[in-house]
């Protein structure tokens, strides 16, 4: 889901005429601080008495090391894709 998320994004801003590694770098951040934040999120949630999530420390990190990869991921594909479209 990050993938298509953090490319959305990049695509969104290629009208700016951003180098490449201007957009992979804005999408890849962008889509690590989205994943702190939903990880947050839920942690909030999770204090407030919630039952049912059980989220552990595993869970927690895998969904960043996931989501974070899925963002560069993403990032680098929309990014060369745009420059390719633009030089063709």
């Amino acid at each position: 889901n990050w993938v298509f998320l953090v490319a959305a994004l990049v695509i969104f801003l290629a009208p700016a005429g951003l180098a490449r590694w201007n957009l992979t770098l804005l999408g890849a951040g962008f889509g690590a601080l989205a994943i702190v934040a939903w990880e947050g999120m839920e942690w909030i949630v999770q204090s407030m008495g919630t039952a049912g999530l059980q989220l552990t420390y595993d869970d927690t990190v895998s969904d960043l090391v996931l989501s974070t990869s899925g963002g560069i991921f993403g990032a680098i594909l929309a990014a060369r894709f745009l420059t390719n479209q633009v030089t063709a």
